[in-house]
Formats: C-alpha cells, sequence, structure tokens
C-alpha cells in the first residue's frame, strides 16, 4: 500500500468504529503495509467512538463465601489517614463476628519533619 493512501484506507476501514480488532481483520482482508497492526490500535486508541462502543471488560464472577467455624481467623486491615488532626486509625474486622477494633495513633516526630 502506498503511504499516501495509508491514512484514507485505514480511515475506511475504520468506519463504523469497529474497534481495533475487527478492523485489523478487515484491513488484512485487502491490504497490508509495515506497520499496519500499529497504525489501527493508534488510530483506536484516539478515537472517541470507538472508546463509546467498546465493550467494558466483564465482571469477575461471584465466589460464595465458605460459612466461617470460629472467631480471628479470617480478618480484614484497613489503615485511614493522615486525618486532619494528624492522626492515622488502624482498624481490623474479625469476618465471623463483624466485631472491630480501632487503633488510633499519632504521627511521630521522626514522620512529621518529611
Amino acid at each position: 500500500m502506498p503511504r499516501k493512501l495509508r491514512e484514507e484506507v485505514l480511515d475506511l476501514a475504520h468506519e463504523g468504529y469497529q474497534g481495533v480488532v475487527k478492523t485489523k481483520q478487515h484491513l488484512r482482508s485487502k491490504v497490508w503495509w509495515p506497520g499496519v497492526d500499529k497504525a489501527v490500535e493508534a488510530k483506536c486508541k484516539v478515537c472517541y467512538g470507538c472508546q463509546l462502543v467498546a465493550q467494558p471488560p466483564p465482571p469477575e464472577p461471584m465466589r460464595c463465601t465458605e460459612f466461617l467455624s470460629e472467631p480471628w481467623r479470617d480478618l480484614a486491615g484497613d489503615l485511614l489517614g493522615p486525618l486532619p488532626s494528624g492522626e492515622y486509625l488502624f482498624v481490623v474486622v474479625d469476618y465471623y463476628s463483624r466485631y472491630f477494633e480501632v487503633a488510633i495513633d499519632e504521627v511521630s516526630d521522626l514522620h512529621k519533619s518529611h
């Protein structure tokens, strides 16, 4: 494919916002030039229409959680901070009982200097 016609051919193959895979398939069935795949990917990456019609990734499958047999075996923890007061919160939740513990800690002088 001559260089001066590549952009026009790419535009025609891309018509209808078919996405990367279908645009590549359409072009490969008719024409070829070095870097055709990268040209299609670059065009579709910045194309607003392609972004609108692109399929979102499928959600992860739901998994059932096994019934827990005893407390404090399966836990979740999270850290929040710094709060406006300069404190950090560390929260631990027991999945069995839903009981939670919260630890509050202030920033040490070592961390304040940074």
